[in-house]
């Protein structure tokens, strides 16, 4: 009985573990799209460690691994995609050229109507 009861308890832990990694793995992955990209890296880290112990006592139960390997690869996605987002991806501010010469237009034209503005408070 008792050892029904373990082998039991071991497939609820399996399933449990998946779960929390497909959780953490998603939220991993979707987060490394972000602008916090290394922040990413933990729920990735997490859904892979996870992930791995599932593995391990699937293994050693002798249960079925598919889900557990799609659990991993979602872990392994996001982690990557955390590090390649992070290290290799370089962000870039581009100048808006045509936005600057708007802006310098607006200035130019500020300052025209200040001195037409005294020219006429001259004239007055």
């Amino acid at each position: 009985m008792n050892k029904q009861m373990l082998m039991k308890s071991n497939s609820v832990l399996v399933k449990t573990l998946i779960v929390l990694g497909f959780l953490t793995g998603i939220v991993g992955l979707g987060m490394a799209f972000t602008p916090v990209k290394i922040m990413a890296l933990f729920p990735s880290l997490v859904a892979l460690f996870i992930s791995l112990i599932a593995y391990f006592i699937a293994k050693a139960k002798q249960e079925k691994r598919v889900v557990v390997f799609i659990a991993l690869l979602i872990a392994v996605a996001g982690t990557s995609v955390a590090l390649v987002n992070e290290f290799i991806v370089k962000d870039t501010v581009v100048v808006d050229q045509k936005f600057e010469e708007k802006k310098e237009q607006s200035v130019q034209e500020v300052e025209d109507t200040d001195e037409l503005d005294e020219l006429q408070d001259e004239l007055e």
